[in-house]
């Protein structure tokens, strides 16, 4: 399971914060992490994913927060602290286009 984990926060933080976009290395880096982290999303099964998004969404990182809330609400697991953790992001982070996720995300999944 630590790999894992080692894993999905190394995806989460090759994803682009705001000012990363002017980059196009960083945006192809980018748009491969996500492709993984999808594929990682898949292959974690319900019984390490509770201990494992736990561990998640308690990351210092708003992306690694960010992509654990989502993979808890696609699995319907610790959904109430993935709404609480993506609360937190959006009023603790400065960066504009994390806030902007951790907002569609609670839109998305808790309408």
């Amino acid at each position: 399971m630590k790999e894992k984990i080692d894993l999905f926060i190394e995806l989460s933080l090759q994803q682009c914060k705001k000012d990363d976009y002017v980059d196009s290395k960083k945006i192809k880096i980018h748009n491969k992490a996500v492709e993984e982290l999808s594929k990682l999303k898949a292959e974690i099964n319900i019984t390490e994913s509770e201990d494992m998004m736990q561990t998640l969404l308690l990351h210092n990182d708003s992306r690694v927060k960010i992509n654990a809330s989502q993979c808890c609400f696609e699995k319907y697991i610790l959904v109430e602290q993935a709404k609480a953790t993506l609360e937190n992001v959006i009023k603790t982070e400065v960066d504009s286009t994390l806030i902007f996720s951790a907002e569609q995300l609670l839109k998305q999944y808790t309408n």
